[in-house]
């Protein structure tokens, strides 16, 4: 039975350490793949090591090896962000997974299987309900700033009339 160091986990000493003895005993017809899968690394590591040892590594197979290494590196990428996306696409799903052509929100059914809950039409109605109440603040803001500069100016006006006297 063949020895397996990938489980061992380890560190780049030990595995140069073993891989003196485990050339020795090698005896497949891909040294770099063979390296990779004895000691549990990745291709540009297996040949980083295999260099170390002193074994030659045709330049364009490790130019292959390198480019297909990076190549992986940018297709696991590519997997993460397009699982992250899925995932916020469906957690907007979800948000309206309540809903049905007349209802905007389902809160429940009742017992005999009907829905109840917010239609669309109550939606758009809490909706310009929502921008009425925003605008109405913005123009309570406008007038509070107005009457404070009233207030300054009718004290400035008393305080003018004063100095008149």
């Amino acid at each position: 039975m063949k020895k397996r160091y990938a489980k061992a986990g380890f560190n780049r000493k030990r595995r140069l350490a073993a891989a003196k003895h485990w050339l020795t005993q090698f005896t497949g017809k891909n040294i770099v793949r063979g390296y990779r899968k004895n000691f549990g690394v990745d291709w540009p590591c297996a040949l980083d090591e295999l260099k170390m040892l002193g074994i030659e590594i045709d330049p364009t197979y490790e130019a292959q090896l390198r480019l297909t290494a990076a190549n992986n590196i940018k297709k696991k990428q590519q997997r993460k962000e397009k699982k992250k996306q899925e995932e916020m696409e469906g957690s907007m799903l979800d948000f309206y997974s309540d809903s049905n052509e007349e209802f905007a929100y389902i809160a429940g059914y009742t017992p005999a299987g009907f829905p109840f809950g917010v239609t669309w039409e109550e939606m758009e109605r809490f909706n310009e309900l929502d921008s009425l109440i925003e605008m109405l603040e913005q123009e309570m803001m406008g007038e509070a700033e107005k009457l404070e500069q009233m207030t300054d100016m009718e004290e400035w006006l008393a305080f003018l009339a004063k100095q008149e006297k």
